[in-house]
């Protein structure tokens, strides 16, 4: 029996079809094309969860995972699904991207695919660089536009416009340095939550991914910002705001959604900590839609 989830992320089906269809000047794959869609990192559930949504609808799908994931852990379940009809380990992009991008450019010349599915901050920000050459063998990214994913991927562009839009936002400010957290508690207070601008970032040749820190304590801040600034990104120091922590996500191609979900957390360890929370799907709630004020 298919769980609720599951049925909610039927959409990913149409958007393929949809990606497929409507190419928007991309060529069409030269050569032969084994694969419907490659997801790319494959241990995480959202992967597993999208091979099991084309999967179940016909699609061909292939998976993929990283050397430095697989070091983690071998095991994969996306690998062990019956719809998932290859999987294969490529090289790790954390230090070097190339090594990476030659072997999915192998794939992908060897097996052809008509969309690529990226399912973490990482390969976003590898593929984005690189999307005009993977395009123009014609496999198309199922990613936004590049203006659109400069205002998800930056948490002050994202804030910026949910203001204009008259949602509530957490009060905050922005931090370049270590020498600004002192202001920023005068300011904000405690308990807090330090975040990183970007979620994703490279520096000195390597990349890494950044997580947000809620702190209790002067001396819990200085240290998340003193860590987050390393890299050379900033932060965003918010009030921490207390209560249910829900989730909606939406498919949403070209002023269409195909499919939305929502869900709340019920327990994470620690709090907007690293370790997958535990979570639990809610019914999707009744929005008005918006009318923007005179």
């Amino acid at each position: 029996m298919k769980s609720s989830s599951e049925d909610n992320i039927l959409g990913v089906h149409d958007i393929v079809e949809d990606l497929q269809a409507s190419q928007a000047g991309i060529p069409l794959h030269r050569g032969r094309v084994t694969y419907d869609a490659v997801i790319l990192d494959a241990k995480l559930r959202q992967a597993l969860m999208t091979t099991r949504s084309l999967g179940r609808r016909g699609k061909r799908v292939a998976a993929l995972e990283t050397t430095s994931a697989m070091e983690k852990s071998k095991h994969v379940p996306t690998f062990a699904s019956r719809w998932c009809q290859q999987a294969g380990i490529v090289p790790a992009y954390e230090q070097r991207a190339e090594p990476f991008l030659g072997a999915l450019r192998h794939f992908l010349d060897q097996y052809g695919a008509r969309v690529l599915i990226s399912a973490s901050d990482g390969t976003i920000a590898v593929l984005r660089k690189h999307r005009e050459e993977i395009e123009k063998k014609g496999t198309r990214l199922a990613l936004p536009t590049e203006a659109s994913l400069a205002i998800a991927i930056d948490k002050n562009r994202t804030l910026a416009i949910a203001e204009n839009l008259g949602l509530g936002v957490p009060r905050g400010v922005k931090i370049t340095s270590p020498g600004d957290v002192k202001a920023a508690l005068k300011e904000i207070g405690l308990p807090a939550v330090v975040k990183p601008t970007e979620s994703w970032l490279w520096g000195e040749g390597q990349g890494s991914r950044l997580t947000c820190k809620l702190v209790t304590t002067a001396e819990e801040a200085q240290r998340a910002v003193n860590d987050l600034t390393a890299a050379g990104g900033s932060v965003l120091f918010q009030h921490f705001l207390s209560g249910r922590q829900e989730s909606i996500s939406l498919f949403y191609v070209r002023g269409q959604t195909y499919a939305r979900f929502a869900q709340w957390t019920r327990r994470a360890h620690p709090p907007l900590g690293e370790s997958p929370p535990i979570e639990k799907a809610s019914s999707y709630p009744q929005i008005p839609p918006h009318r923007p004020s005179a």
